[in-house]
């Protein structure tokens, strides 16, 4: 089934401005670093050019390229400096995992 969608121009005021609340948390949610990991990933797929990003830029009458350019440069920076804290090829989970295997100084093996 079809479903109608208004001219953007008739979209009342309130949607517009919910529509670029959206788009705004979902910029939160990829800059907090206290986010869920799982936060953090949705908006990250989000604003990389999803179906429902654009929908939303449209309501918002915002361009969805420079929302996806600033989106991915904001990762960008992101990923250089997570790289930069600790070591690509060692999650921190892993290497608690790792740590937790080791016997300690003087125990058996």
């Amino acid at each position: 089934m079809l479903r109608h969608r208004a001219p953007v121009a008739a979209i009342p005021d309130g949607y517009r401005h919910l529509a670029t609340r959206v788009i705004y948390l979902a910029f939160r949610d990829v800059d907090n670093p206290n986010a869920a990991p799982e936060d953090r990933t949705s908006a990250r797929l989000f604003l990389g050019g999803s179906a429902m990003l654009t929908y939303w830029c449209e309501l918002a009458k915002l361009d969805r390229r420079r929302v996806v350019a600033q989106a991915q440069a904001r990762i960008a920076v992101q990923d250089a400096e997570g790289s930069r804290r600790r070591p690509s090829n060692t999650s921190p989970l892993r290497r608690s995992k790792q740590s937790e295997q080791q016997p300690a100084q003087g125990e058996p093996r």
